[in-house]
């Protein structure tokens, strides 16, 4: 074997090596601008879920030309993010629920993602607090809704709350046992 066969292989793995780090380097830096990027994005969207967190990334990696991702693709990626925590994680959620559970969260969505009264989303319900307060005990124990203080209850995943307003439009009854397109 030649002199020059073992330095080439040296040199081949130095360059190896290098450019490793050099990609290692680019790699670290985009997901710091990235990180910064979601933490602005959540903000915005009022992601506290992690699941919300991992489908905005995914389609916003998708949405990226290169391996830098910024605000302007998370942006990018909102309505299909949308879409598919509609098709997967939202609609899940919601197929493990009885009618009377259903039409329960379109009354509390109709106040939109923040924390409300029992009494108030009785009122949007048609019902009394008393006979909703069964509903609303189930929808606590199956992790749709908690209670955030006495009499108060709050979607458990943030953007439930649009999800019920697109599936479950004010038109459909779900008592009826009609498709929620959901």
């Amino acid at each position: 074997m030649g002199a020059g066969v073992g330095h080439a292989r040296i040199s081949a793995r130095t360059t190896n090596a290098h450019s490793a780090m050099m990609v290692a380097e680019k790699l670290i830096g985009a997901v710091e601008i990235f990180m910064a990027a979601s933490k602005q994005l959540a903000r915005r969207q009022q992601l506290r879920h992690h699941r919300d967190a991992q489908q905005w990334s995914f389609q916003a990696w998708n949405v990226a030309a290169a391996s830098l991702i910024t605000a302007a693709h998370l942006g990018a990626a909102t309505p299909t993010a949308i879409v598919a925590l509609d098709a997967g994680l939202f609609r899940l959620r919601c197929d493990r629920l009885i009618p009377k559970e259903q039409q329960y969260l379109r009354a509390m969505a109709k106040a939109g993602e923040v924390s409300q009264r029992s009494a108030d989303v009785a009122t949007r319900f048609g019902r009394s607090t008393d006979a909703c307060d069964p509903i609303r005990d189930n929808l606590i124990r199956k992790g749709m809704i908690y209670s955030s203080e006495h009499r108060q209850g709050a979607f458990t995943v943030p953007l439930f709350g649009g999800f019920v307003r697109r599936a479950m439009p004010a038109g459909i009854n779900p008592t009826d046992g009609l498709a929620l397109g959901i």
